[in-house]
């Protein structure tokens, strides 16, 4: 926690299922606090989406080619 009193987490698991296909996923729960941190969180939100997104694909790209 800041000292603004954000609060945020996150975490990510990665699994693999019996038919041998690996699985993961990410999550990252914010709870902001006043006008300010909505605004803030709701502005960055679409550019995390993007950046974080194509991680995740190349990630299962190159997981796929070996």
């Amino acid at each position: 926690m800041s000292s603004r009193g954000r609060r945020a987490s996150a975490g990510s698991s990665t699994w693999t299922d019996a038919q041998g296909r690996t699985g993961h996923r990410q999550r990252a729960l914010v709870h902001p606090r006043g006008l300010f941190d909505h605004a803030y969180w709701g502005s960055v939100s679409l550019f995390q989406a993007i950046v974080l997104g194509g991680m995740a694909r190349n990630t299962a790209q190159a997981a796929a080619r070996r």
